[in-house]
């Protein structure tokens, strides 16, 4: 026969509480396993339908329990539980792939203004040859003026000898 009642305790870390028959003080024993469908977690204040047994001891305990709304029927879902350590572990998988990148593009990232500029010269080195250029009007940019000044000779670049050459058409700061 079944029977209606209301659970009145529910311990969901241990899966287990205690049902109160509706109109009657009678408490039965309830485990999570005696279920019969178990789509969302029981909780305090549920009302129940179940049929009652009594276990070798002679304790009354509930068994095919249903909850409002489901049906009446043995479905084995496992139990889930929520791990605490899956943020935690996810937060360290982000930091270590974040570290990873980093540490893959830090050399271009991390030059300090000397380094730049010293990366920028042999680059440009690879690029540019002396040809016999000596004037600013034969320059194609910055750079190729600053090879000039530095590396060939009989430039007239620089004409007020700070070091910085065509300084009104290609090097302006």
């Amino acid at each position: 026969m079944r029977y209606k009642g209301k659970i009145i305790t529910w311990n969901d870390d241990r899966g287990f509480g205690f049902i109160e028959q509706i109109g009657s003080s009678d408490k039965l024993f309830a485990h999570i396993s005696s279920f019969a469908e178990r789509k969302r977690r029981p909780t305090v204040g549920d009302i129940v339908t179940y049929e009652a047994i009594n276990d070798d001891r002679g304790r009354s305990r509930a068994q095919k329990i249903a909850l409002p709304g489901t049906k009446n029927c043995k479905t084995a879902i496992k139990r889930t539980r929520s791990f605490p350590w899956v943020g935690f572990a996810t937060i360290a998988l982000i930091a270590i792939v974040s570290i990873g990148i980093y540490l893959k593009y830090a050399p271009n990232i991390a030059f300090t203004n000397h380094e730049r500029s010293a990366h920028r010269a042999t680059a440009t080195e690879a690029t540019f040859r002396c040809q016999g250029k000596k004037h600013c009007s034969q320059m194609s940019s910055c750079d190729e003026a600053k090879f000039y000044l530095n590396n060939c000779p009989g430039t007239k670049m620089d004409g007020d000898s700070d070091g910085v050459p065509c300084e009104s058409q290609w090097c302006r700061f």
